[in-house]
C-alpha cells in the first residue's frame, strides 16, 4: 500500500467512526530502556513547523484491545516488542477533517501505557509501508534521557496533556 492509499484508508475509517458517533481510539507506548525513553523525532526540512516528538502508537483496530494495539504499534513503528505494564491515562481531542468533499470532526481518545521492552526486531523496517514515507517530514528514532525529556514541552510531545506528562516525568525520575 502506498502512502496515499494508506492515508485514504485511515481517513475513511475516521469518517465512518464519526458518522456512527464513535470515538477513534488511539494507543501510545511509553517505552523506557536503560533510563531512556524511546521517541520518534519529526523534523520539517522546509521549517514550516517546529520539530515534534511522537510516542510509538496509532489507531486501535476493530479486532484488538488497546493493549494489543500498543504492542503492535511499538513493533510497527519502532521495531521493538513490548509488554504494556501500566495504564498512565488518556486524553480526548477533536480533529477537523474532510472526506470526499464533506467536512467532519473526528472525536478521538488516546490511551497511554508504560511498556517493558521484550526484544528488538532487527529485521523490521522503520514504520509500516506508507506511514513514515512523507516527503515533507524526516522521521528519526531516538532515545533520550530524563533531562532531555524535561526540555520538551507536552505540546511538542504528541500534544500530551499535562497530567499524563507529569505522570511520565515522575515515573522516569524513579527509575
Amino acid at each position: 500500500m502506498n502512502n496515499e492509499e494508506y492515508k485514504n484508508k485511515k481517513l475513511e475509517y475516521a469518517y465512518t467512526l464519526a458518522k456512527r458517533k464513535k470515538f477513534f481510539k488511539k494507543a501510545r507506548a511509553i517505552v523506557f530502556e536503560r533510563n531512556n525513553i524511546l521517541l520518534i523525532k519529526v523534523t520539517y526540512p522546509n521549517k514550516e513547523k517546529e520539530e515534534e516528538y511522537l510516542l510509538p502508537g496509532g489507531g486501535v483496530d476493530s479486532n484488538e484491545t488497546v493493549k494489543q494495539a500498543v504492542a503492535r504499534e511499538a513493533e510497527e513503528e519502532y521495531a521493538v516488542k513490548v509488554k504494556p505494564t501500566k495504564y498512565l491515562g488518556r486524553q480526548y481531542y477533536k480533529v477537523k477533517m474532510n472526506f470526499n468533499g464533506e467536512d467532519f470532526v473526528s472525536n478521538r481518545v488516546e490511551y497511554y501505557y508504560l511498556c517493558e521492552v521484550e526484544s528488538y526486531d532487527n529485521d523490521n523496517h522503520f514504520g509500516i509501508d506508507g506511514e513514515f514515507s512523507a516527503n515533507d517530514k524526516i522521521y528519526e528514532k531516538i532515545k533520550i534521557s530524563i533531562d532531555e525529556l524535561m526540555k520538551i514541552s507536552p505540546k511538542k510531545l504528541n500534544h500530551m496533556k499535562e497530567e499524563v506528562y507529569e505522570k511520565l516525568i515522575n515515573i522516569f525520575k524513579t527509575m
